[in-house]
């Protein structure tokens, strides 16, 4: 039912957001769960304020501590995101972190260390995961024939993503 509800938005000019609230408002009231995994610098206080009642987990994706570092990876400082967590924190939203680890831009021990503070700091986080960077979406840049900046960064080894993974915990 998404697909099609997502279909009708963007063919009507509705943003998705307007169309699919009323459904994840209609599964709770079924007693289904939902999560919303929307990244904090797109998701506003007021539509979270619509939506919390009936969400039971967020989750968030924190690549990079440092706003320029974050910028200069992503197009957009991280404020937001942020400061979405930290929203979440406050209200005792349940949130899951996950970060993506890309060799040589976000696995530094320094940027590691940062975000195992901030998410010290949080009082709702659950679960923290690292998601070890894959090339398996190359192709679809490829077929839109956008450049793919990470062309040669190749996924972290085993060993890479356990150190991580023990600087997070």
């Amino acid at each position: 039912l998404i697909p099609v509800v997502c279909g009708i938005a963007d063919e009507s000019g509705y943003s998705r957001s307007r169309l699919l609230m009323p459904l994840v408002f209609a599964a709770a009231l079924g007693g289904n769960l939902s999560i919303i995994g929307a990244p904090g610098n797109l998701m506003g206080v007021n539509a979270l304020q619509e939506m919390e009642f009936v969400t039971a987990l967020f989750i968030q994706d924190m690549k990079e501590m440092d706003p320029e570092r974050h910028k200069a990876l992503t197009g957009q400082d991280n404020r937001n995101i942020l400061a979405f967590a930290r929203y979440l924190s406050a209200h005792k939203k349940p949130m899951w972190i996950r970060h993506v680890l890309v060799p040589g831009l976000t696995d530094s021990r320094e940027s590691l260390e940062a975000l195992y503070d901030f998410i010290r700091e949080l009082k709702s986080v659950e679960r923290v995961e690292i998601l070890p960077y894959h090339t398996m979406g190359v192709h679809k840049w490829e077929a839109l024939g956008i450049p793919y900046s990470l062309k040669n960064v190749l996924p972290p080894t085993e060993e890479e993503v356990r150190r991580a993974e023990e600087i997070l915990r």
